[in-house]
């Protein structure tokens, strides 16, 4: 699980979110399929037993695009408390997904310390920015106060 346990959850939580909000009943049925037997070829037999029992107690939702998001958030959930992982909310993988809100990415060190330094870039370019337009304005009075002479 920590080598595809991240990328199977960012492609399914994909899938759900470009999944129809009016499916056809093919696709529905196939949705239906997919995950409802993604248990018999998850790579780890603990996660595919874990998985089964999921799926038994709380069967795959497939009637809009909707629900499907909604039930796979709370599979997932449901695997993130066995673990003791933190829960994520629907409303932030939601903008993840259909926004690029990006909040759901990585949370390691090395992405903190990117995020820091996109911070404080922002910050120097805003400070910058005003120390530009202030000259600017400084330059405009300047050429109207020479013109005034």
């Amino acid at each position: 699980p920590q080598e595809w346990g991240k990328s199977a959850w960012k492609f399914l939580h994909a899938c759900s979110f470009a999944y129809p909000e009016n499916p056809t009943r093919k696709q529905r049925e196939s949705a239906f399929s997919v995950f409802n037997y993604l248990g018999d070829i998850l790579p780890c037999p603990i996660c595919q037993g874990h998985y089964k029992d999921n799926v038994a107690v709380n069967p795959p939702r497939v009637s809009s695009k909707g629900e499907l998001s909604k039930w796979l958030v709370e599979i997932h959930n449901t695997v993130n408390r066995s673990r003791n992982k933190k829960e994520i909310d629907f409303n932030s993988v939601q903008r993840h997904y259909e926004n690029n809100s990006r909040e759901l990415d990585c949370d390691c060190p090395f992405t903190a310390h990117l995020k820091k330094k996109l911070t404080t870039t922002q910050t120097t370019l805003n400070g910058l920015s005003a120390v530009v337009v202030l000259l600017l304005v400084a330059v405009c009075i300047l050429v109207v106060l020479r013109r005034r002479r």
